[in-house]
């Protein structure tokens, strides 16, 4: 039986984030006294660069079922399938529509839920503070997900939620690079040769 919905206040006061742009003049003063050997930009063009960067990280990461490593080896990448959570997901358009309670049930994808993943976890990622670092997907990356995830959910990698990501992407990891070194033997290989 589906309970009346109860309409959210729209005039009440609203908290809004400080959002603060780390890509200034400083910024870019300390980029160029660090990389001499780049050409001088605007921070126009700086900020141009970074998201190109950005649609070009977003793309092999929809594209790549194992993820993606960051340059700079400053961490792993991957889109992953999770089971809808427990408590109930409202969809408040249809919601408000309706004027009934209508939960969010991914039909589309099997109620599985599509979630950006990123760790620094794996061995090969060791630097000062790690542990303090945080990935929040730019507004792009997460719509362009959200967009892509429903047609093809089965290709990305179920995650289960009582696995730590970190063990899932060192197999990952491992997997890959065994791969690298059989089509590397093979390469050279000859039956006949003893």
């Amino acid at each position: 039986m589906n309970k009346a919905f109860k309409k959210p206040d729209l005039n009440l006061p609203r908290f809004a984030q400080k959002q603060i742009s780390l890509i200034d003049a400083d910024f870019l003063k300390r980029f160029a006294e660090k990389n001499p050997d780049m050409p001088k930009l605007s921070i126009r063009e700086f900020k141009t660069v970074i998201r190109k960067f950005n649609i070009e990280v977003t793309e092999r990461v929809i594209e790549n079922r194992d993820g993606v490593e960051l340059p700079q080896r400053m961490g792993y990448l991957f889109i992953g399938c999770c089971q809808r959570p427990k408590k109930e997901n409202i969809d408040f358009g249809k919601s408000i529509k309706y004027g009934v309670k209508v939960i969010h049930s991914n039909i589309g994808s099997d109620s599985y839920l599509g979630k950006i993943f990123y760790s620094n976890y794996a061995s090969r990622y060791t630097f000062p503070n790690r542990e303090l670092w945080q990935f929040k997907p730019a507004r792009l990356f997460s719509r362009t997900v959200a967009k892509t995830f429903p047609d093809y959910w089965q290709t990305y990698i179920v995650v289960d939620s009582k696995k730590k990501i970190s063990k899932l992407i060192e197999d990952q990891i491992k997997k890959r690079r065994s791969k690298f070194l059989i089509e590397k033997s093979l390469v050279n290989y000859n039956e006949f040769d003893v």
